[in-house]
């Protein structure tokens, strides 16, 4: 079988990301004291609706009942994704003036991966120390194209004989790329988008009971830029999980469940720019649950 699909989505701006005004937040001074930081939000009132023209193309074979091999591609076509602002340009402007306002913030001066303006106030040591900004903000971005081909597989074995007829299992790879450049020329971050996806189901499933194991593993994907001058955008670490589940039809009207999700523990490690340098561990844990359900 071959299908073939055509389709247009519109997304308009979280009201987040439409603010009105331009927001500073001066350096406190604390006890302890602590290194003096502006912290700038760009007003965004003109962020515009993002568009997407996706195909989708499929092969399919429907070899026996429930059984399935498939391959497809897609490709999606992104006009004016919302994302941060990267020109440093406007995260860190010499003169310190953002959209021609000034805010007070100095001349500002790029000093390896930071943005410092010429204000000094008290530091964490005592003694006066020159203010980093961190300006953010979101703009419509440059066109961008995703691309990508899947391949699923899914079989039951009822043909086997005895208890073996309950077996079955089912598999998909996923391959995701993404092309095109932000309005600073650098390669555009499209958010929790893993470039390899890989998901195995194995099942064993009578009129009595069911068993069910679910592996998952996704490679590493970029979130949201830090949307300030100091933040490269984040990145996930790749990441596998296994998960259970079991049922058991305990009569005609009354049945007992129990899953068991994230069994390997895996964690959710993020990092920015440096895999060496984790910027935060997510430690999940494993999770177990249990469902009494009855029909009347």
């Amino acid at each position: 079988m071959l299908r073939g699909a055509y389709y247009k989505t519109y997304v308009r701006p979280q009201p987040r990301d439409t603010v009105p005004i331009t927001s500073v937040l001066l350096p406190e001074a604390l006890t302890p004291p602590v290194d003096p930081v502006y912290t700038v939000t760009i007003g965004a009132t003109n962020i515009k609706p993002y568009t997407a023209d996706s195909f989708d193309i499929s092969v399919e074979w429907y070899n026996r009942p429930g059984g399935l091999f498939a391959i497809a591609v897609y490709q999606k076509n992104v006009k004016g994704y919302i994302g941060p602002i990267t020109d440093q340009n406007i995260l860190c402007p010499a003169d310190g003036r953002i959209n021609g306002s000034d805010y007070g913030l100095g001349s500002l001066t790029v000093v390896g991966p930071n943005c410092i303006s010429s204000n000094t106030f008290n530091g964490a040591a005592g003694t006066p120390v020159n203010a980093r900004v961190l300006i953010s903000g979101v703009t419509n971005q440059q066109p961008l194209r995703v691309r990508g081909v899947e391949f699923a597989v899914q079989q039951n074995l009822d043909f086997l004989p005895g208890f073996l007829k309950n077996f079955g299992g089912a598999a998909n790879y996923t391959y995701t790329t993404i092309s095109g450049k932000d309005l600073a020329g650098n390669p555009i971050t499209l958010p929790s988008v893993s470039k390899d996806n890989v998901n195995l189901i194995g099942y064993y499933e009578s009129k009595l009971f069911g068993l069910r194991l679910v592996y998952n593993w996704r490679g590493k994907y970029d979130l949201a830029a830090g949307n300030s001058f100091v933040g490269d955008a984040r990145t996930v670490k790749a990441r596998s999980q296994l998960d259970a589940s079991a049922s058991l039809n305990i009569t005609k009207n009354i049945s007992l469940s129990f899953d068991a999700f994230n069994l390997t523990n895996a964690t959710r490690s993020e990092y920015e720019s440096d895999p060496m340098l984790p910027r935060r561990i997510d430690y999940d844990g494993r999770t177990f649950q249990g469902t009494l359900r009855a029909s009347f």
